[in-house]
């Protein structure tokens, strides 16, 4: 993710506002992921130019079903985010068409403690979406398929198990990004192998630290702080 970070104060020189500019349309999930971040950031963020994108739009309507609320002025969207941790248990199954919205929302709910089902597409990535289910057992969420792998149901446990999970193969960006969505909730450090600058970037812009480290293979991999402190943003969509 390209651009730079500005913060504004108040005048207790606190930071009150933190804008990035960047190209969020060049890497693929990151429309997305910027889009739950900012339902589980507290605070407002705003979506600059984001109105007219279908993927975003998805997103937010499938966060809206754990309460998180957003208005559209223009080609901005204004999201009001629950806080971290503070997600509510959605009253139906949260139907998801979208592969990629289905496995960050999979991963996000994975380390919270109540009963949610995901209705799927009618082709779904079983492979990429197994991936998250598989990553979210290691944190100790009950992840399966249901509906002849149409649906997945979740419960995440009462507290997530922070894990440092290592792979000769690193996963793929909306993989990674579920995880650490994971991560968010789970107490002490979690790590995943391989590196995302885009990613890191985009967490950092809500308040959340990713650092790169090398493994004890020698092989480079990620790593954050689970709850740590979030607040809402601006982006500006490419």
């Amino acid at each position: 993710m390209s651009g730079k970070t500005t913060k504004e104060t108040d005048d207790g020189g606190r930071a009150a506002v933190q804008t990035v500019t960047a190209a969020l349309a060049a890497v693929p999930p990151l429309p997305r992921l910027a889009a739950v971040l900012a339902g589980v950031a507290p605070g407002e963020t705003r979506l600059c130019g984001a109105a007219d994108r279908p993927e975003t739009a998805a997103v937010l309507d499938a966060m809206g079903m754990f309460g998180a609320r957003h208005d559209v002025t223009g080609a901005d969207i204004t999201v009001r985010g629950l806080g971290n941790g503070c997600l509510l248990q959605a009253e139906a199954p949260v139907e998801i068409a979208d592969d990629e919205t289905a496995c960050l929302i999979a991963g996000l709910l994975s380390a919270y403690d109540m009963p949610t089902r995901i209705a799927l597409g009618a082709e779904p990535d079983t492979a990429t979406i197994g991936q998250v289910l598989a990553l979210a057992r290691r944190m100790g969420a009950q992840a399966e398929w249901a509906d002849d792998h149409r649906s997945i149901d979740l419960r995440g446990a009462r507290t997530a198990n922070p894990v440092i999970v290592q792979q000769a193969d690193p996963p793929p960006p909306v993989v990674r990004a579920a995880f650490f969505l994971a991560a968010l909730n789970a107490p002490g450090i979690c790590g995943l192998s391989g590196a995302s600058s885009d990613i890191a970037a985009l967490f950092h812009a809500f308040g959340a630290e990713l650092s790169a480290e090398t493994g004890p293979d020698g092989g480079w991999y990620q790593r954050i702080s689970g709850q740590p402190p979030l607040a809402g943003t601006v982006l500006q969509f490419a």
